[in-house]
């Protein structure tokens, strides 16, 4: 009884890490993606440039 308090709290306590995780790759993974559209975009006008 007591060893599964233990695990509770302890899930309790990782919880908002985890939450921060996976915002954080989320904020990554999207800023990754913005970036290389960017750089494809950029690459596509070069090329409409350069005919």
């Amino acid at each position: 009884m007591v060893k599964e308090r233990e695990g509770e709290r302890r899930l309790g306590l990782a919880m908002p890490y985890l939450l921060f995780v996976c915002a954080e790759m989320m904020v990554v993974g999207t800023s990754h993606f913005v970036g290389v559209a960017t750089m494809v975009a950029r690459l596509e006008l070069q090329k409409i440039k350069d005919q």
